[in-house]
Parts: C-alpha cells; sequence; structure tokens
C-alpha cells in the first residue's frame, strides 16, 4: 500500500494541476463532485447546499424508497422490471456517456447469453476486462499527453 501511494501521489499531482480544475470538463471527477457535497452537507448541513442539490437529495431519497418498496411488495414476475436502486443511484452520479456505455455492455452481453450461451460463457468477462483496462489506459495516456503540453 506504500507502494501504491508513492506511486499514485506523484502522478496525480502531475496530471492534476489543480484541485480547482476537478469536476470541469476536462476533469470531469463525478466522485469528487459527490463526496465534496457530502463534506459539505456534513460540515454545513444540508441547508450549506445549492437549492437544486437540495431537491436531488430529496427526489433521489424518495425515488430510492420508491424502488425498494416495489422490491418488496410486487410479485416475483414483476419485480424483475424494477430497476436497481442501487444501479440507478450509480448512473445519477456518472457522466451519461459512461451510464450509455454501461447500458450498451449490458444489452450486448444479454443477447450474448440469450442467444450463444457457449460464447457468453467463454468470453464476456475477458472481453469486458480488456475493454475497461484499454480505456482506462487510454485516459492515462491521454491526461499524461496533456500533462507533457501535447494539447490532446
Amino acid at each position: 500500500m506504500v507502494v501504491g501511494a508513492a506511486v499514485v501521489v506523484p502522478a496525480f499531482t502531475l496530471l492534476v494541476p489543480s484541485a480547482s480544475v476537478l469536476g470541469t470538463p476536462e476533469f470531469p471527477a463525478p466522485a469528487v463532485l459527490v463526496w465534496a457535497s457530502v463534506s459539505k452537507a456534513l460540515s454545513y448541513g444540508v441547508a450549506g447546499l445549492p437549492f437544486a442539490a437540495r431537491v436531488g437529495i430529496a427526489v433521489g431519497g424518495g425515488l430510492g424508497l420508491l424502488l425498494a418498496t416495489l422490491e418488496r411488495v410486487l410479485p416475483a414476475r414483476a419485480v424483475r422490471f424494477v430497476p436497481s436502486p442501487a444501479g440507478l443511484g450509480i448512473a445519477m452520479v456518472m457522466p451519461a456517456s459512461n451510464a450509455l456505455t454501461m447500458f450498451t455492455g449490458a444489452a450486448i452481453a444479454a443477447l450474448l447469453r440469450r442467444y450463444r450461451p457457449g460464447i457468453a460463457i467463454t468470453s464476456l468477462t475477458p472481453i469486458a476486462s480488456g475493454l475497461i483496462a484499454g480505456e482506462s489506459l487510454t485516459g492515462i495516456t491521454l491526461a499524461l499527453l496533456r500533462a507533457a503540453g501535447l494539447g490532446v
């Protein structure tokens, strides 16, 4: 763990010029924004959050309660159509492009499981892992090129 911190902290310092850029289009970092809001709410109370954030908390909380209740009261054959509260919550704090990409991958996986189960069993996990790793490495490479001033 110490070695990881010894590598990650300097790399972060190299890639992110200032904490103020987090949350901008160049460094979207949705999780950072979520935890910053949680920190503000814990430090200053919910009243310290912008009005839109308070409305979002109320709507999200109400939707979560509704979905959890539906999972308990609906018949088993209908429950499969109720969206996952956790999945929906995660989708709300990430860019739409990520949520759309996850949906597309899940839809392809579901189709493969249904129509080509042999391929699904042997190939889904390695392909998904490769795509995730490739996207991560591409993001790191682009960030390094930007940090080097190559303006990619």
